[in-house]
């Protein structure tokens, strides 16, 4: 092994330890200064992260599976299976057979009143496949889905579709509940 000394001003303020525990010396298969020239022991310590404000449980916190959870309820889960289709080109076409010119003039007269709320993407969520579905439920769930963010539905923003925001599995919880 081929030890190596710090030259004056090149290193942390603190002395570094090699694996003969002598102060000063860092031996070539050990990790340098670069590593971790912070607390020591605080980027070894992992914790897993326990608890969610979204989830089953009312406004109590409620433990289930061992995670807790303060509540938040869920409103909609939306996942659509566009097959072999693409999505835009799907949608549009259904859009077309309801007689609307834009998303725009779909969501005034099919978008149910939705408040501002969090969106989770959930991949456990069930497709939908989008031929069994109503053009207006087909319709109505892209336009969630063109109002979601990767965190957000904002019934204030445009709609855009695009075949990733198409073919997200989201779930959309009410954040009022929360803050109120």
């Amino acid at each position: 092994m081929i030890a190596v000394t710090p030259t004056p001003g090149s290193g942390p303020p603190y002395p570094a330890w090699g694996a003969s525990g002598a102060p000063g010396l860092l031996f070539e298969d050990e990790p340098g200064w670069e590593c971790n020239a912070g607390a020591p022991m605080s980027r070894r310590r992992t914790r897993a992260v326990r608890s969610s404000i979204l989830g089953a449980g009312g406004h109590r916190a409620s433990v289930q599976g061992g995670a807790r959870y303060l509540g938040l309820p869920p409103l909609r889960a939306i996942a659509l299976d566009f097959v072999t289709q693409n999505p835009v080109a799907a949608v549009e076409r259904r859009l077309e057979k309801l007689g609307f010119a834009s998303p725009e003039e779909a969501r005034a007269a099919l978008l149910p009143p939705l408040p501002r709320c969090f969106c989770v993407e959930d991949p456990s969520i069930p497709l939908q496949r989008f031929t069994r579905l109503a053009p207006e439920e087909l319709v109505e769930q892209a336009l969630i889905l063109g109002l979601s963010t990767a965190w957000l539905f904002d019934p204030g923003r445009p709609v855009i579709w695009t075949r990733a925001s198409l073919k997200r599995r989201i779930v959309l919880y009410a954040s009022q509940e929360f803050y109120s």
